[in-house]
């Protein structure tokens, strides 16, 4: 099972799913600003998606502001993180993925990717596919619970 975790679209989808075909990717999550851009990916890609809004999804009252699932035993916390002020540090975010009880807590929101395990907890930023700040490149993250890896795709 490969899951892809995708944010910060902001309109501009297709070297994202095209890289996830060319990946296999099985599931994505998009985690927020654009969250409507999951439809064209769905539409290229034909792939199961999970969607939450960020805060550029202002009026996207139907997609959830942050949601828990479980994929194959494992718990994915999944928000777009301006609600946890991720922009000045994790221990918000922490502390709700401890709550929650999840193994993975995705955000986005910094567009800077962030890869780091904070007591048992898989923290995951892929950054922005499209926008990336700071020095940071495109891209975004796959996990792959078969082979149990982490790792981080370049877009060009």
């Amino acid at each position: 099972m490969i899951i892809a975790v995708v944010s910060d679209t902001h309109g501009i989808v297709l070297p994202v799913a095209y890289s996830l075909q060319r990946n296999n990717v099985d599931v994505v999550l998009h985690l927020g600003d654009y969250c409507e851009d999951i439809k064209l990916i769905n539409q290229i890609t034909g792939m199961e998606s999970y969607v939450v809004s960020g805060n550029c999804d202002e009026n996207n009252f139907d997609v959830p502001e942050e949601m828990v699932i479980e994929i194959r035993r494992k718990k994915f916390f999944l928000t777009h993180g301006h609600n946890y002020d991720v922009n000045n540090g994790l221990e918000k975010i922490i502390k709700r993925a401890k709550e929650l009880g999840v193994d993975y807590a995705l955000f986005g929101h910094t567009h800077v990717h962030l890869r780091k395990k904070v007591d048992g907890i898989t923290l995951l930023n892929p950054g922005s596919t499209t926008l990336p700040r700071h020095g940071d490149t495109k891209g975004y993250y796959i996990i792959n619970l078969i082979e149990k890896s982490v790792s981080r795709i370049e877009l060009k």
